[in-house]
């Protein structure tokens, strides 16, 4: 049940855009939990890892959120053939 290419291509576009419309870096932080570093580059908290910049971090985001719902999407699938 995983989403298509576009889709995720899709998601990854508006994050970067939600993201390039917010004014400052403490904006990002509060709605996104993640800290833009001057040279570009993205720190995530929750990960504990430092991204090369917001699009790359988005994809990341994205593909946590597909294994995320594939493991949901899998126990809940599981519980219903028991």
């Amino acid at each position: 049940m995983s989403r298509n290419h576009s889709t995720v291509s899709h998601e990854v576009g508006y994050i970067i855009k939600e993201v390039a419309k917010l004014a400052t870096a403490a904006e990002v932080e509060q709605a996104y939990g993640i800290k833009l570093i001057a040279d570009g580059s993205v720190f995530d908290p929750v990960y504990n890892q430092h991204f090369p910049s917001v699009a790359v971090w988005a994809q990341f985001t994205v593909e946590q959120d597909e294994v995320l719902y594939e493991e949901t999407f899998h126990k809940y699938s599981d519980e219903d053939t028991l």
